[in-house]
């Protein structure tokens, strides 16, 4: 017999799992992302990091929101060699 999957209640406050908040894009973020976006569409890791530290998220959330954007585009989906 499966085992039944605890919800959040029933842990100790100290064991609950933690979940990741997601990130709430604001307007100046989108607006700063568009800008870097029109300098340049695929992003090397250095300049997603670099990104990511000034919105204050991750190099990861930034990859996927450029993805995400030259996928709008049907731009190419190869990764920079830079």
């Amino acid at each position: 017999m499966p085992m039944k999957k605890q919800s959040s209640r029933s842990y100790p406050l100290a064991e609950r799992p933690k979940v990741k908040k997601r990130w709430q894009k604001s307007k100046e973020d989108v607006a700063y992302l568009k800008a870097e976006f029109a300098k340049k569409q695929i992003w090397t890791d250095e300049e997603k990091i670099e990104i990511g530290k000034r919105l204050g998220t991750t190099k990861e959330k930034i990859g996927k929101w450029n993805w995400e954007e030259r996928r709008k585009l049907g731009t190419n989906f190869e990764h920079s060699s830079e």
